[in-house]
This record gives structure tokens, sequence and C-alpha cells, in this order.
């Protein structure tokens, strides 16, 4: 049985008072403070921006149970405070992370598999990614990636696809995807420093050591690759056109783009660019299409 722990949700915080109620707080045995933060988006980048208001709303976090004396101080102190009480039982975090995770079926025969399964799951007959779920973007149960993975192999039942480059590759899901797909020459990028040490992580965990990172995408695989794919955002989708089009793939997936901006995304993807629709996936409120482009 967990202990217990006992947080403590003020409402209507006047910015005026939040120094002096955090200390006063501390002063009486409060273990943590944090601000409960409401946020917008403002363009199509999916940058967050801070919404900021001179009325806060703060967590308050106590070990031992919450005294009359306190709450009645507060309101005498801060009387246009609302405050809310909840008790809560400390848990085996690690554990329940993992719980929550589970061998699925991405595509097809393939399967997305927790590395700490790697010794119990039942391969036969099946294609197996194991991956540390969390510790970068892609862990397969994004509809996005679902979209991505089913117009790759869509793809390749019908095209002859020798080399390919995953742009924004995260963990690396959909580039050994085409590993385990037969692709001869696979690359994979992304801008985050994390994800490129999961995905060599990754790559070593699925015996795909092959597949190559690349730090200058557009630059170093100008005319060297076959299909190009990126499962990202449509804003930044839209952004990095210019080196989608100096790749000059025969074929492009872009998967991350809302359905309710999928008409505009498409105008302005292929404004300058003779690209066809190949195909077009939706799933849930996200689309992804698989272009051509025409020569």
């Amino acid at each position: 049985m967990g202990s217990q722990y006992w947080i403590l949700t003020l409402n209507n915080v006047n910015i005026e008072v939040e120094d002096v109620l955090t200390s006063y707080l501390f002063d009486n045995g409060a273990g943590g403070v944090q601000e409960n933060l409401s946020y917008t988006q403002l363009d199509r980048t999916y940058q967050p921006k801070i919404i900021e208001s001179d009325i806060k709303s703060l967590i308050v976090y106590f070990e031992q149970p919450i005294d009359n004396y306190l709450l009645q101080d507060l309101k005498v102190r801060f009387p246009s405070i609302d405050p809310v009480i909840e008790e809560q039982t400390t848990k085996d975090w690690l554990q329940e992370w993992k719980d929550q995770w589970k061998p699925f079926c991405l595509v097809d025969d393939l399967w997305i598999v927790p590395d700490w399964y790697k010794d119990s799951f039942d391969q036969s007959g099946k294609k197996v990614i194991y991956i540390e779920p969390g510790m970068a973007f892609g862990t397969g149960t994004h509809e996005t990636t679902q979209i991505a993975s089913h117009l790759i192999l869509d793809l390749l039942k019908s095209k002859k696809i020798k080399s390919a480059v995953d742009v924004g590759t995260g963990s690396g899901i959909l580039a050994i995807l085409l590993g385990l797909h037969g692709i001869q020459d696979i690359f994979a990028y992304d801008n985050d420093v994390e994800s490129k040490r999961v995905f060599l992580e990754n790559l070593e965990k699925n015996d795909q050591r092959d597949i190559a990172w690349v730090e200058s995408w557009s630059k170093d695989l100008s005319g060297k690759v076959h299909l190009t794919i990126a499962n990202i955002i449509d804003g930044v989708l839209l952004n990095l056109k210019p080196q989608f089009q100096f790749l000059e793939s025969q074929y492009y997936i872009f998967t991350g783009i809302l359905a309710e901006r999928e008409e505009a995304f498409v105008e302005e993807m292929t404004e300058g660019w003779n690209l066809k629709i190949l195909s077009r996936l939706q799933k849930g409120e996200w689309v992804g299409f698989c272009f051509e482009a025409q020569k």
C-alpha cells in the first residue's frame, strides 16, 4: 500500500499576492508549489504561447494532512482564493508507466514491442520493432505514425523503392519499418539531440545498424533518395517545402496534417510544385498523403 500525500489547488490567486502566498505555503509545510499554466497556439507551427493573466491557479503539495486551521487562516489572509483539497496515494510510477505499454500491431504483420517484453513476446509470423516507449517522439500509438506506416506499405506494394529518408524520425520507427521491408539505402534525420541518441539505441535493439543518420539531409541527399517521409506537423512541413523540393525524390509521404487544414495544406504544398496525390488516408482528426513528383 502506497503512502499518502495531499494536493491543495488554489484558484483565483491574484498575481499581486502570489509571492507572499507562496512563501506562506512553504512556511506552513508545503513540499512544492507549481503554477497551473494555460496555453494557446497562435500559428500553424504548433509553438505554444503561455496565456498571461493577473489571476493564477496554484497547485500545492503536502506530505501531511492539511488541517482546518491552515484553510481558515488562508481564507482570512487571502479572501479571494478558492481552495480545493485532494488526497492521493503514492504509486510505483515506473511500473504504472510500464503497465500502460503493451505490444500492439502497427500495420499488417508489423508489431511494436516495448523492449522489456523482448524475451517473452512470441514473434511467430510477425515483424517486430523493439523500442523503449516515451524516450522520444514516436511510439507508434499516434494516428500520424499509423497513417505513415500504412501509406509506406501501400506504396511498396505497387512501386519499387530502393532508397528513402525519414525526416523528423523521432525514435526511428518508420526508418526501421523501411529496413524490415527490404529498402536498401535508408537515411534518417531529426533536429532533436535526444532523438538521435534514442534512434541509435533503437537501431541496435532491432539489428538495423545500416540505417544512416544524416545531419544535413536536404543538401547531402539531393537526388539520392527515391522516397521522402516526413511525419511532422503541417505548418512545419510547409516551411520545409523548399528543402523537400531540393531533394528531388520521386515520392513523398507527408503526415501530421489536421483535417481542418487539409485543403489549405495541399494547395500551398503543390503550388509551383507538380505533385500528384497517389493516396490519402485519415485517422481521427489527422490526414496523410502520398505524393508523386511529376517530371
